[in-house]
């Protein structure tokens, strides 16, 4: 009896876990994401395709500030969320970081993860994630949870194979794993391949 009281709770608290949210704010984020990951809303654009948090005056001596950025070649949402982070940060290597951050896909994701992207974003609801980058770094952080354990787990038995030892594997940190799931995803080296060919 007392056995069996004691696997209900550990059962309990199994599921428990499992089912709790992620604070976004414990995910070691770096000091440029508390601008990356505010809420504010980058995807609100005026007619210019410039993001509305800033202004037009601020927007227009930015791009002249720099001899980088050029008014003609600003024609898209990435080309203004670039101006923008440029704005914020004024420094060229936080610009770059921020943007990569931002521009994190669902479909980089799924290769990291080796999941579809729709798998990609149920997982955000159950962690309550709204960003890919924000779930990268949920995996990516080293600390226990059942289930980031459980798609390490099996990220790591798909790739033990004659380049990569179960035992070696288990060396590996979270990090690495999934650098290494992303590098050998079968879609991931077509493009290499591909690249390869052209130059």
């Amino acid at each position: 009896m007392c056995f069996k009281i004691t696997c209900f709770f550990i059962l309990l608290s199994f599921f428990l876990v499992q089912g709790q949210e992620i604070d976004s704010h414990n995910l070691k984020l770096e000091s440029t994401d508390s601008i990356v990951f505010s809420k504010l809303d980058l995807n609100k654009l005026n007619k210019n395709q410039q993001i509305i948090d800033i202004s037009e005056k601020d927007f227009l001596k930015t791009i002249k500030s720099d001899e980088y950025l050029s008014l003609k070649d600003i024609n898209t949402y990435k080309d203004s969320l670039f101006v923008y982070l440029h704005f914020k940060f004024k420094d060229w290597q936080l610009t770059n970081a921020a943007f990569r951050r931002i521009d994190f896909s669902w479909n980089r994701l799924s290769r990291n993860l080796r999941l579809s992207k729709k798998e990609c974003k149920n997982l955000a609801d159950d962690l309550n994630l709204d960003h890919p980058y924000l779930i990268y770094l949920f995996f990516k952080n080293e600390n226990n949870h059942p289930l980031k354990d459980k798609h390490i787990k099996r990220i790591k038995k798909n790739l033990v194979s004659k380049e990569f030892t179960k035992k070696e594997l288990n060396r590996y940190s979270n990090k690495k794993i999934l650098k290494l799931n992303f590098k050998n995803h079968p879609e991931v080296k077509k493009m290499r391949r591909y690249h390869s060919k052209q130059h």
